[in-house]
């Protein structure tokens, strides 16, 4: 209650002050207007006190570790699954970058990772094509192996339809 009594004093004294400053300044200067200015500050900021003064009164926040009910089982199979899902767009993108390159859309593209969620890398690709063209082979083999370096192997397979 003392609180609340001495914010509704300083915004008294702080506005009658404001007003009585404002009534002896001349009515139409340049620098009445950046009194009027100042003197809102001023009863914006006694107004914003309390909000100050919460910090001390509210209990402090402590930090609260959350336990998480997740088998090894559950972690594996999402990770998986990412990974599997990961290879497959792979594989769709490296796809569409043939047949801009290369004019000829491969039936089908496999990726192989080495699983490791934390450091994904592509160890193998099959390519399988539909035409059976041994300048489109080499073509494709080069452009894939510009784009996933030489640390992966590259497979250009032709697919019987």
């Amino acid at each position: 209650m003392i609180e609340i009594r001495e914010f509704i004093f300083s915004l008294l004294i702080v506005s009658v002050s404001g007003a009585i400053v404002t009534m002896f300044l001349p009515e139409n200067t340049k620098t009445a207007k950046y009194v009027h200015f100042l003197v809102g500050i001023v009863v914006t900021s006694v107004l914003l006190m309390p909000l100050g003064r919460l910090k001390y009164i509210l209990p402090e926040l402590v930090p609260i570790e959350i336990q998480f009910d997740i088998k090894d089982t559950d972690v594996s199979v999402y990770t998986s699954t990412v990974i599997s899902d990961t290879c497959r767009r792979i594989g769709n993108e490296l796809s569409d970058l043939i047949v801009e390159r290369i004019g000829v859309r491969p039936s089908r593209i496999e990726v192989y990772s080495n699983r490791d969620p934390e450091n994904l890398m592509v160890n193998c690709v099959k390519i399988y094509f539909g035409e059976k063209n041994k300048l489109l082979y080499s073509d494709a083999y080069k452009y894939t192996k510009e784009i996933l370096g030489a640390d992966c192997e590259v497979n250009i397979m032709y697919e019987d339809p």
